[in-house]
């Protein structure tokens, strides 16, 4: 799969949330995300992330950098959150 990312830091919560209800968009879900990156000198990552109960592993690698981040991402799911960041923190 590929990924376009853009980034917008330091919005107005409360304006973003009433413009989005004014529009008719409506919450679908509320969950626990628990998301950790490492990071190569390349912007090659790993990303460790837990929604929930479900664990997923992603590896982002950079086709282009510049004010859009656009990557190819490789998934996999697995079982145990803390044993898998135990992992890639002991192989640096």
């Amino acid at each position: 799969m590929q990924e376009y990312e853009v980034k917008i830091l330091e919005i107005d919560v409360e304006k973003t949330l009433k413009i989005l209800a004014d529009i008719g968009a409506t919450k679908t879900m509320d969950t626990n995300l628990v998301a950790e990156f490492f990071k190569d000198n390349t912007w090659n990552k790993l990303r460790l992330r837990q929604v929930d109960n479900l664990n997923k592993i992603t590896y982002k690698k950079v086709i282009e950098k510049s004010w859009i981040m656009h990557n190819e991402e490789l998934e996999i799911s697995f079982d145990d959150y803390e044993q898998m960041k135990s992992l890639f923190i002991s192989i640096g």
